[in-house]
């Protein structure tokens, strides 16, 4: 499973950036390990992703969908979702 970061136009990227918009995009077998703060996630699927001990702060997310995706030490603080 390989470890992804992207930023606003969907680029691999070595941390997502402040403020990023995420959307209509698909992320499949993926590990996520960071902290994601004030980020909007629109239309996306995560298929068998990882999210390990990373927390989502003042994060926007709408029309997402989650298939077979494991969580571990994850925390949402003032999140949206929709």
């Amino acid at each position: 499973m390989k470890k992804l970061k992207i930023n606003a136009s969907l680029e691999p990227m070595d941390e997502w950036t402040y403020e990023s918009y995420v959307s209509d995009y698909i992320f499949e077998n993926v590990c996520i390990e960071q902290n994601l703060d004030n980020v909007t996630i629109d239309g996306c699927k995560f298929s068998k992703c990882q999210f390990k001990d990373c927390s989502f702060s003042f994060m926007e997310c709408m029309d997402i969908i989650f298939d077979h995706c494991e969580f571990e030490k994850v925390h949402f603080n003032q999140c949206s979702l929709s």
